[in-house]
Order: structure tokens, then C-alpha cells, then sequence
């Protein structure tokens, strides 16, 4: 009996979880009483902060979390508030502060390792989400993707999380049960769970989403919190750099005239493909280590760092290669069912949807931009244009 995790409210100290039951085509209510919204301070407190909690009545507790730029290990204050708090406003009464803007039902789901829109066993208080390839495709993933577990396992153990995912079966819901108005358009329907599951949205938001920031914020957060590390503020993202205009990709006039014997050169996923071969991510532009600092971005003063992987270059570059290496494919595959090769193949578009929009959140969306990425991003494909 498989329980598919399609919303969630806040409720009185905690959180209420809404599950389509597929045994008997209902939804059921879990409710957690254990769950306040929280965010983070500094460590040990300022002053100022220790009144302004004395005064907010909230509590607090010393954790530890580690820092995207330089993976060191900090104590943070963590303030808890009460389950009607909006833990966005309450955090702009403090000098600094983290996480304040994560909406609690995510902040939940990405605390507990649970994941919308898929499948999970419930045993009394414990709920697990099923992370398991099916026995029919796992010899063929293994094979696909066996160099990549050889070569990059950080990448490898995120597109095994993605793949298991989205080769779960989509459960037949009415859009009235999901509080969808409208007519159902299948297509959209199965988009938006495996929107859900990839990105960690409820389902109903995941259905009626356009923006695909939000998809793309929620994929890195879920990420960087289930790897214990403090979500940075845009400000920290962006590395104190301001807005500017970044240069894009090459272009070459045409010259007027008839030309016979052409050839079409196409880079496929081209900027997506540079941030993962290039490990270009927010804390690998400009990184602290002496070493890195001859490994230059063509054409810039900007260096990559080479002593780690890249917490964005890793994220793309799954996503990249579950569509390129699978699911593209597979809705080429004639031999498969004709409903099967369809949805393969909106899932492939969904995902190229991602991709698309990966380089431009980089230089204009508020905490995702870091200038210096999106130009190295730029650099590097004018560089792969001109050497080729």
C-alpha cells in the first residue's frame, strides 16, 4: 500500500500532511504536532538579538551547519516560533539572518526527507519516502550512467534520487480531490507530479506553477538542506556583486548569399552541459583556494574552483543527463507503448524547461543570481563556439 504525498497545511504547533491513499482512492490527513517554522541567526547573539528575542517570547537552540563557500562548520541560533508566525516577517527584526523565507510546509517536507508527489510508507508516526529503481529498468540505468558513478558519484547519487522518482507511477486523482478547478488535461496533470517530485512542490502548486525560479529555488534548497548546509542569503549568493549587465553568447553575421553542402552544428543543452562540465556553481566562481586561481574562465579575470564539485553544476548537470541519456530517448523508442513514449516525452520538455532557464536565474533572479556566474556561464560557451 503506497501513499502519495500531495499537499500540506500548517496547523496549531506543527504541520497537517495530505496523502492519496492508492489502495483505497482516498485522501487521508496525517497531522504532526512536533513542527514549529523556524530560521537562524547569527551565533553566539548579538546584543540587540538577545532583546529582541526576550521580547518575541520565542524559543531557541545552538545547531551546526556548514557554509556554502567555504564548507566550514559554524554554530547558528535557530528561533522557533509560534505556528501562526510568519517566519519571514519575524526574521527582518534581526540584524542578519537565514532561511526566514523557506514556507514552512517545504521547510518540513525538506527537514524530513519527504517528497511531494511521490509515493511513501506510513507506519504509525514514522512516514519514509520510497527511493527504489524498478527491477525492469535498473540493469539499463546502470549501465547508461556507469561512468558517471565512476567519475562523479555526487552527480551519480543525485540522478539515482531523480530517476527513482520519476519512474513511479502517476496515481489517477480528480483534479476536484486536489482542490483544482477545470478540466483535466492529462498531459498537465502528469507534468505536474513529475514536476512535484523533482522540484519538491505540493502537487496542486506544482499543476498551476509557471514560474520556473520557484521550481528551480525549491530543487536547490530541498538540496542544500538535506546536505546540512545553511541556505545563503541573496545578498551571500551574489557575493556582495550588484546587478549588472552580463555579455552573452557569440554571434555571427550572416552574409547575404546562396550557400549549397551546409552543415547544421547544434549544441545540445549547450549552457546546461557548460555548468556541469565546467563546475560552475555560486561558490566554485572566485574560490579561496591558491590553487584554483590560474584555472581562469576564458576571457575573464574569474577562476573555478577545482578542489570540490559545485552544489549548482552538480544539480544541473543531473537533471541534464536524465533528460539527454534517458528520457529523450525513450520517447524515440518505438518499440515501447505509444502512451509510455509520450509521456517520456513531456517529461524530456519539462526538463529542458529547467534547463533552459538555468543560466538566466543566475543573473536576475533574487536568491538565485550571482552575476560573475551567469558571465562565466557566457564566457565559457563563447569559448566552445570559437574552438570548435
Amino acid at each position: 500500500m503506497f501513499h502519495y504525498l500531495i499537499n500540506a497545511e500548517p496547523i496549531r504547533e506543527g504541520v497537517k500532511l495530505i496523502f492519496f491513499n492508492s489502495s483505497t482512492d482516498t485522501l487521508e490527513e496525517v497531522e504532526t504536532q512536533d513542527y514549529r517554522p523556524y530560521f537562524f541567526i547569527p551565533y553566539p547573539m548579538s546584543r540587540r538579538d538577545q532583546e529582541t528575542i526576550e521580547e518575541l517570547n520565542v524559543k531557541i537552540k545552538v545547531e551546526e551547519k556548514k557554509k556554502l563557500f567555504t564548507n566550514q562548520t559554524i554554530k547558528v541560533t535557530r528561533v522557533e516560533l509560534e505556528a501562526s508566525s510568519n517566519s519571514n516577517q519575524v526574521s527582518e527584526k534581526f540584524e542578519k539572518s537565514w532561511e526566514g523565507e523557506v514556507p514552512q510546509i517545504l521547510s518540513y517536507a525538506y527537514d524530513r526527507g519527504l517528497v511531494f508527489g511521490a509515493q511513501h510508507h506510513i507506519q504509525g508516526e514514522r512516514i519514509e519516502t520510497i527511493f527504489q529503481i524498478p527491477e525492469k529498468a535498473k540493469q539499463k540505468f546502470e549501465e547508461r550512467f556507469s561512468e558517471v558513478m565512476e567519475t562523479d558519484p555526487e552527480k551519480y547519487e543525485l540522478l539515482e534520487r531523480l530517476f527513482s522518482l520519476c519512474s513511479q507511477p502517476v496515481p489517477e486523482i480528480s483534479l476536484e480531490k486536489l482542490g483544482i478547478k477545470g478540466k483535466v488535461d492529462s498531459e498537465k496533470y502528469y507534468l505536474a507530479f513529475m514536476l512535484s517530485r523533482v522540484a519538491n512542490l505540493p502537487v496542486p502548486q506544482a499543476y498551476t506553477s509557471r514560474r520556473v525560479s520557484v521550481w528551480i529555488k525549491s530543487f536547490l534548497h530541498n538540496h542544500l538542506r538535506r546536505n546540512n548546509i545553511l541556505i545563503p542569503t541573496s545578498r551571500e549568493l551574489r557575493r556582495g556583486e550588484t546587478k549588472r549587465r552580463v555579455q552573452g553568447a557569440l554571434t555571427f553575421p550572416p552574409e547575404a548569399g546562396v550557400y549549397f553542402n551546409t552543415i547544421v552544428v547544434d549544441f545540445e543543452s549547450l549552457y546546461p552541459s557548460l555548468i556541469d562540465a565546467y563546475n560552475l556553481s555560486h561558490e566554485t566562481i572566485d574560490c579561496l583556494h591558491m590553487e584554483c586561481q590560474d584555472n581562469k574562465v576564458p576571457g575573464l579575470e574569474h577562476h573555478v574552483c577545482s578542489q570540490r564539485r559545485g552544489v549548482y553544476s552538480v544539480l544541473i548537470g543531473a537533471l541534464k543527463d536524465l533528460r539527454i541519456h534517458w528520457f529523450k530517448p525513450l520517447a524515440r523508442d518505438k518499440a515501447i507503448p505509444t502512451k509510455e513514449r509520450l509521456l517520456a516525452q513531456a517529461t524530456s520538455q519539462l526538463l529542458k524547461l529547467i534547463l533552459v532557464s538555468s543560466y538566466g536565474v543566475t543573473i536576475r533572479i533574487r536568491g538565485l543570481a550571482r552575476p560573475s556566474l551567469g558571465e562565466s556561464i557566457t564566457a565559457y560557451g563563447r569559448h566552445r563556439l570559437q574552438s570548435t
